[in-house]
C-alpha cells in the first residue's frame, strides 16, 4: 500500500490542503516546512485517518469537531480506494460524497496492521532512534531480545519480561516473607484456622445455657409481676389521700365563685379601661395647652414693630456698607497723598538747585540718561580710574628699578674672585651620605642581636649538636615526601583501626549469636540430622555387639541392656526432637552457619590486620632509615612536619644574620675611610665622625661665601636690566591707553551736555541727581491725580449716606463715619423683627391645623369609654372602680378553681382515672383512716418482695453474664475464621497469578529464543549489509558472540585492514549506535516487507541528530528501500532539501507553507 493522495479539507491549520505523491521507480518524499508549517499536524493526520480520531482532539483549533475531515487516496498492486474520516464514535469512515462505507474497504489495504504496530513498525523517529541507541550503548539484553525488539518496531520485549520478573518477585521468592504476599497469606491462613477453632463454643454448653436462662426469667417474672401490683395499689391508694384535700378546697371555691355577680368581660378589660381613661385625660390636658400656646403666640406677633419701609431700603444700606472700607481706605489714602505731595515738592526743590535750575517745573524738560548710555558712563568712567592706576604702577616700578640697578653698580665693586670648593664640596657629600646611613646601622645591630637571640632559641629547641655552616646542609626529606609519608602512615592506621573494629563487631555479633543459640537449646534440646545419625549407629553397633556374644554363647556385660536401653531412648528422644522441634533447629541451623560466618570473617580479619601489622612496621623501618642523617631522635611524619618548618626558620635566620652582619662591617669600614679623609683636608687629629664632618662645613662655607655674594651680585643686575626693559614697555602702554580713555569721555559728556572738566564720579553723581529727579516729578504727578480722583469717590459716598440717614434714622448725621454703622445696625433689627414674626405666624398656622386631629381623637375616647361603662353595667365613671373590683375578685377565683382541677387531674390520671367525674365520686365516700390502713399492710408486704426479685435477678444477670462470654468466644472464633478466609482468597489469587507469570515468562524467553534460531541468519545478514552502507563502510556488518553466560550478544565488526575488529555495542560512539539501530530497523522492516502488505514508511525528523556525512550515506539505503514500499521523511531543517538533492537525485520535495 502506498499515498497517492493526501487530501485535508479540515484538519488542524489545514484547510482544502492537498498533495500528490507520484511514484517513478523510486518512492521516496521529503516533505519540508518550517516551524508552525503544520508538520507535526500532518503527521498527526496520516495516523488518524487510518484508525480514527480520538475523542479529545487538539487538532479542532480551527475548524469545529463536528467539521474535522481527513484522507487521501491510497493503492496497492490492482487497486485505489480514496476516502475520507471524520470524527466521531462509529461509522466515521466516509467515500469521497460523504456517505458512511464500511471499514472492511480499508482493512483490505492496511491487512492485520493496527494503530499501535502501525507507530511502532512503519513510525521512526529521533526519540525511538536514540532510545534504542541508548539501549545498545548500555549492552542492555542479548542478542535475542534485540533481534526480537526490531522485529517489533522497537517494542523493547527485555523491559516486558523484566516487568513481568519484578512483579511475580514481589508474589514469591525463595524463603524470604518481606514485601511478599505469598508466604504472609500462608501463614495468616493457618493462624486463622488455628485461632478459629481453639475459640469456638460446644453446641450442648449453650443449649444448656439457654434453658438455665429461660427458667430464671420465667421465676423473675412472676415475683416481678407480684411486686407491681402492690405498688399501683399503693400509688393509687396514696394518691387519693393526698386529693381529699384539694378536693375540699375545689369544693370551697366552686361555691364561692357562684356567688359572685360580676358580669362577664374579656380579660383585657382592666387594662384597656385604665389605658384608655389615661389616654382621655392625657388628650384633654394637650387640646388645652395647644389652645393656650395659639392665644400666647399671637400676643407675641402683635408686640413686633412694623419693618416694611426699612427693609425696601435694605439693598441701598447693604450696598453702603459694603463699599465703607473702601471710603475709610480713600479717606486715609488722601491724607497720605496730601502729605506725599508736600514732601515731593520740597525734594523737587533740592534738586533743582542742586542741577542749577531756575525752579522744579525743568525737572521734566530734561533729556533722560538712557540704561544703555548709564553703562557707558559707569564703564568708561571705571576704566578711566583702571588705567591712571596702572600708569602710576608702572611709573613707580620703573623708578624702583633703576634704583636698583645703581645699587648692584656699587655692589659689584666691592668682590673679587674666589678659590675653586669643588673637591671639598664632594667630601661633604659623601660624609653626609654616609652619616644618614647611621639610623640604619643602628637598625641593622639591633635586628642582627635579634636574629641571633631567635639562631640560638630555634638550635635549642631543634636540639642540634652540629657547626652553623652545616645546618643548611641537612638532608631533610621535602615537605610533599613527609605529608606523603604521613598519608601512607595513616592510612595504615586507619586499616588497622578498622580491621580491629571489625573483629570487635564480629566479637558483638558472635556473642549474641552464641546467646540465641543458648536460648534455643534452653527452651528444648536441640539436635542436628549427624547427631541422629551418630546415635542411630550406636544403637545399632551396641545391637550388633549383643546379637554376636548370643550367637557366640558369650555371657553379656551387666550393663549391656541398660546401655541398648538408653542408646534406644536418645536415638528415640533425638528423632522426636528432630519432628517437633523442626522450626527450632532450623533457627539454630541458621545460628550456627552464622556462627561459623562469623568466625571465619573474624580470622580473616584478624588475618588482614596482622599483615597491616607488618606494613606498618615495615613502613616504620624505612621511615627510620630515611631520617638517619637527621641529628636528631627518630620523629614521626608528623613531628617532623613540625620540625623541618623550624629548621627552614633556622636556616632563613642564619642567612639573614650574616647579610646584616657583612652590612654592618661595610659600613663601619667606610667610616674610617671618611674620617681619614677629613683628617687630612682638616689637617687635625680628631677621629669623631660628627665633630669632623661639623667643622669640614664651617670650612666650606666661609671659602665660598665671598663668590657666592659676586655671582648673586651679577644674577641680580642682569635680571634688574631685563625689568627696566619690561617696565618702561608697561609704563608707555599704560599712558597710550589713558589718552584714549579721556578722549572718549570728553565726547560722551558732551553728548548729554555735562562739563567735560569734571571729574568722572561728579558726572555720574550728576546722572544719578537727574534721574532721581525726574522719578520724583513723576511720582508727583502721579500723587495729583490720584488725590482727585480719591476725593470725588469720598464726596459721593457721603451724599448717599446723607440720604440714607435722612430717610431711615429719626437723628441723622453729615459725618459717613458715623451715619454708616448706625443704618447698617437698623437693618439688621428690621430684619430680625421681620424674621421673628414669620416665624411666630408659621407657628401659630401649624398648631391651629393640629386643634381639629385633637378635638376628633378627644370625642372617640369619650365614645370607647361609654361603650366600657357599658360592659361592667355602670352609669358613670365613679361606679367603675368597685365593679372592677368584683370582676378582679372573679377571675382570682376563677383561676384557683382551674388550679385545683388541674391538680385532682393529674391525681386521677396517676391513679388511672382520666375521668375526673368518676374520680370525684370516689373521693366523695373515702375515709382517710381506712386508707392510711390498707397503705401500712401493702408496705409490709413489699419489702419480703422485693427481696425475692433482687435475688431472681441477680442470677438472671449471670446467666446472661455466661451467654455474652459464649457469645463473645463465639464472635472472635467466627472472625479468626473469616481471617483465615481472607488470607485464603489472597493465597489462591496470588499464586494463580503467579504461576500464570511464570507461564509467561518462561512462554516470551522460549519466543524470544526461537525467533533468533529462526531469524538470526536473514537478520544478521539484512543488518550488516544496512550497517556496512549507513557507516560507508567503515564497519563490514554485524556478528553474534557468546558472553561469559554463553548469551548470544551483538557486536560490530569494524574494518581494520584485511581484518574485521570485534566492537561491543557499548563501545560505540553514539552517533555508531544510532546508524546500529537504525540498520536493526531497516533490516526488520526489509524482512516484513518480503512476507506482508507495503506499508509507508514514515520517518520524522530522524536526519537531526545525523550530520551531513552520515546523511549522505543514509539517503541511498533510503532510496534503495523505496522501492520496495514508500518512504516520507519529514524535516523542518531547511538544508537538507540541498542536501537530499545533490545525493539522492530520484528523491521528490514536498514544501508545506506557514
Amino acid at each position: 500500500m502506498r499515498f497517492d493522495t493526501i487530501h485535508i479539507p479540515a484538519f488542524g491549520p489545514f484547510t482544502d490542503f492537498s498533495r500528490d505523491f507520484v511514484k517513478n521507480g523510486h518512492d521516496i518524499h521529503l516533505v519540508y516546512g518550517a516551524n508552525e508549517a503544520g508538520k507535526s499536524s500532518l503527521l498527526r493526520g496520516i495516523h488518524q485517518m487510518f484508525f480514527g480520531i480520538p475523542v479529545q482532539s487538539k487538532d479542532n483549533f480551527v475548524h469545529d469537531n463536528t467539521k474535522l475531515r481527513i484522507g487521501g487516496t491510497v493503492s496497492n498492486d490492482t487497486n485505489k480506494f480514496s476516502f475520507l474520516r471524520k470524527k466521531g464514535n462509529k461509522n466515521t469512515l466516509l467515500d469521497t460524497q460523504g456517505n458512511t462505507i464500511d471499514e472492511a474497504h480499508l482493512e483490505a489495504f492496511l491487512g492485520t496492521v493496527n494503530g499501535e504496530f502501525f507507530d511502532n513498525m512503519f513510525g521512526l523517529d529521533t526519540q525511538s532512534l536514540r532510545d534504542g541507541a541508548g539501549a545498545l550503548l548500555s549492552g542492555e539484553g542479548d542478542l535475542g531480545t534485540q533481534l526480537f525488539s526490531a522485529s517489533l518496531g522497537g517494542t523493547p520485549i527485555e523491559a516486558a519480561i523484566t516487568k513481568l520478573e519484578t512483579e511475580a518477585d514481589s508474589l514469591y521468592k525463595g524463603s524470604g516473607s518481606k514485601n511478599k504476599t505469598i508466604l504472609p497469606a500462608l501463614k495468616a491462613y493457618k493462624e486463622g484456622e488455628k485461632l478459629a477453632k481453639s475459640s469456638a463454643t460446644k453446641v450442648t454448653t449453650w443449649n444448656a445455657l439457654l434453658k438455665d436462662i429461660k427458667l430464671a426469667q420465667a421465676e423473675f417474672e412472676n415475683i416481678d409481676q407480684g411486686l407491681s401490683g402492690n405498688r399501683s395499689r399503693a400509688v393509687k391508694l396514696s394518691n387519693l389521700t393526698s386529693a381529699l384535700p384539694t378536693y375540699s378546697k375545689f369544693l370551697q371555691l366552686s361555691k364561692e365563685l357562684s356567688e359572685n355577680t360580676a358580669p362577664e368581660v374579656s380579660s383585657d378589660f382592666i387594662p384597656r379601661f385604665r389605658s384608655t381613661l389615661a389616654q382621655q385625660k392625657d388628650l384633654s390636658r394637650s387640646l388645652q395647652i395647644q389652645q393656650q400656646m395659639i392665644a400666647d403666640q399671637q400676643q407675641d406677633l402683635a408686640n413686633i414693630p412694623r419693618s416694611d419701609e426699612a427693609l425696601q431700603h435694605k439693598a441701598d444700606v447693604e450696598a453702603l456698607s459694603n463699599g465703607f472700607e473702601t471710603y475709610l481706605a480713600n479717606l486715609e489714602a488722601v491724607d497720605h497723598l496730601q502729605r506725599e505731595i508736600e514732601s515731593l515738592e520740597s525734594t523737587l526743590q533740592l534738586y533743582s538747585e542742586q542741577l542749577e535750575l531756575d525752579s522744579s517745573d525743568r525737572i521734566s524738560q530734561l533729556s533722560t540718561i538712557s540704561e544703555k548710555q548709564h553703562s557707558q558712563f559707569k564703564q568708561l568712567a571705571q576704566a578711566l580710574s583702571k588705567q591712571e592706576l596702572r600708569r602710576q604702577i608702572a611709573e613707580s616700578e620703573l623708578a624702583e628699578i633703576e634704583s636698583n640697578i645703581a645699587q648692584y653698580h656699587d655692589d659689584l665693586q666691592c668682590f673679587s674672585n674666589s678659590s675653586d670648593t669643588t673637591a671639598l664640596e664632594d667630601l661633604i657629600q659623601q660624609c653626609e651620605t654616609h652619616a644618614a646611613e647611621f639610623p640604619h646601622q643602628e637598625d641593622r645591630e639591633e635586628q642582627a642581636q635579634g636574629l641571633n637571640r631567635s639562631k640560638e632559641i630555634l638550635i635549642s629547641q631543634l636540639n642540634l649538636d652540629i657547626t652553623e655552616d652545616d645546618i643548611p646542609t641537612l638532608a631533610v626529606p621535602s615537605e610533599a615526601s613527609i605529608k606523603q609519608e604521613l598519608e601512607r602512615e595513616n592510612d595504615l592506621l586507619e586499616k588497622l583501626q578498622s580491621h580491629q573494629q571489625k573483629i570487635e563487631d564480629y566479637d558483638e555479633e558472635l556473642a549474641t549469636e552464641q546467646t540465641q543459640l543458648d536460648s534455643l537449646k534452653a527452651q528444648a534440646a536441640i539436635y542436628s540430622q549427624a547427631d541422629l545419625t551418630k546415635a542411630r549407629e550406636n544403637r545399632d553397633g551396641q545391637l550388633s555387639q549383643i546379637s554376636a556374644n548370643i550367637t557366640a554363647d558369650m555371657s553379656l556385660p551387666d550393663d549391656a541392656i541398660t546401655q541398648l536401653s538408653a542408646s534406644v531412648k536418645l536415638a528415640d528422644t533425638i528423632a522426636d526432637a528432630l519432628h517437633s522441634n523442626a522450626e527450632n533447629i532450623a533457627k539454630a541451623e541458621t545460628h550456627l552457619v552464622k556462627i561459623e560466618t562469623l568466625t571465619l570473617k573474624k580470622q580473616n580479619s584478624e588475618r588482614y590486620k596482622q599483615e597491616v601489622l607488618t606494613d606498618l612496621e615495615k613502613w616504620s623501618t624505612a621511615w627510620q632509615a630515611r631520617c638517619a642523617a637527621i641529628p636528631v631522635n627518630p620523629q614521626s611524619p608528623t613531628d617532623l612536619l613540625q620540625w623541618r618548618s623550624q629548621w627552614l626558620e633556622l636556616c632563613s635566620s642564619i642567612e639573614d644574620l650574616n647579610e646584616l652582619q657583612r652590612k654592618i662591617q661595610k659600613h663601619s669600614d667606610l667610616s674610617q675611610d671618611l674620617i681619614a679623609q677629613m683628617q687630612v683636608t682638616l689637617q687635625s687629629k680628631d677621629s669623631n665622625f660628627r665633630a669632623l664632618l661639623s667643622t669640614l662645613k664651617s670650612e666650606f662655607k666661609a671659602a665660598t661665601r665671598g663668590q657666592g655674594k659676586l655671582e648673586a651680585a651679577q644674577t641680580a643686575l642682569a635680571s634688574a636690566q631685563l625689568k627696566r626693559t619690561t617696565a618702561i614697555e608697561k609704563f608707555d602702554s599704560a599712558e597710550s591707553a589713558l589718552a584714549d580713555s579721556q578722549s572718549s569721555w570728553s565726547t560722551l559728556c558732551a553728548s548729554d551736555d555735562f562739563p567735560a572738566n569734571l571729574h568722572p564720579d561728579q558726572v555720574l553723581d550728576l546722572i544719578d541727581k537727574r534721574s532721581l529727579a525726574q522719578q520724583k516729578s513723576i511720582d508727583f504727578n502721579t500723587s495729583l491725580m490720584e488725590i482727585e480722583s480719591k476725593t470725588e469717590a469720598i464726596k459721593s459716598y457721603n451724599s448717599k449716606a446723607s440720604e440714607l440717614t435722612q430717610l431711615l434714622l429719626e437723628e441723622s448725621s453729615e459725618d459717613a463715619t458715623l451715619s454708616v454703622p448706625q443704618l447698617k445696625h437698623h437693618i439688621a433689627q428690621a430684619q430680625q423683627a421681620h424674621t421673628k414674626a414669620s416665624t411666630i405666624q408659621d407657628s401659630i398656622t401649624a398648631e391651629e391645623r393640629k386643634l381639629p386631629e385633637l378635638e376628633l381623637q378627644s370625642k372617640d375616647l369619650d365614645a370607647e369609654l361609654k361603650k366600657l361603662l357599658e360592659q361592667a353595667q355602670v352609669d358613670h365613671l365613679d361606679a367603675m372602680e368597685p365593679a372592677i373590683l368584683a370582676i378582679e375578685s372573679k377571675a382570682k377565683l376563677s383561676e384557683a378553681l382551674a388550679s385545683q382541677r388541674d391538680t385532682l387531674q393529674s391525681l386521677a390520671d396517676q391513679s388511672k382515672q382520666p375521668e375526673l367525674d368518676s374520680f370525684f365520686a370516689e373521693l366523695d365516700g373515702l375515709d382517710r383512716d381506712q386508707l392510711q390502713q390498707e397503705l401500712e399492710a401493702l408496705s409490709a408486704a413489699a419489702r419480703p418482695l422485693q427481696h425475692e426479685r433482687d435475688t431472681s435477678l441477680k442470677a438472671l444477670d449471670e446467666f446472661k453474664q455466661q451467654q455474652n462470654e459464649l457469645q463473645q468466644a463465639s464472635d472472635a472464633a467466627a472472625a479468626h475464621k473469616q481471617d483465615a478466609a481472607n488470607a485464603l482468597a489472597l493465597l489462591v489469587t496470588d499464586t494463580e497469578r503467579f504461576i500464570r507469570l511464570q507461564y509467561a515468562i518462561t512462554f516470551l524467553r522460549d519466543q524470544v529464543e526461537a525467533f533468533r534460531k529462526k531469524s538470526q541468519g536473514p537478520m544478521m545478514e539484512k543488518t550488516s549489509h544496512y550497517f556496512s552502507a549507513l557507516t560507508s563502510n567503515l564497519y563490514s556488518g554485524v556478528a553474534a558472540q557468546l558472553d561469559d553466560n554463553d548469551k548470544p550478544q551483538l557486536v560490530a565488526l569494524r574494518r581494520e585492514g584485511d581484518n574485521n575488529l570485534e566492537v561491543h555495542t557499548a563501545g560505540l560512539s553514539e552517533g555508531t549506535a544510532d546508524q546500529l539501530y537504525l540498520a536493526l530497523r531497516l533490516a526488520a522492516i526489509d524482512l516484513h516487507l518480503d512476507k506482508h502488505t507495503p506499508i509507508p514508511l514514515i520517518l520524522d525528523d530522524l536526519l537531526m541528530t545525523f550530520d551531513d556525512q552520515r546523511t549522505r550515506a543514509l539517503l541511498p539505503v533510503l532510496a534503495e528501500l523505496s522501492k520496495k514500499t514508500q518512504i516520507l521523511i519529514f524535516t523542518h531543517h531547511s538544508h537538507l532539501n540541498q542536501l537530499a538533492q545533490e545525493t539522492t537525485p530520484e528523491l521528490q520535495l514536498h514544501q508545506l507553507t506557514a
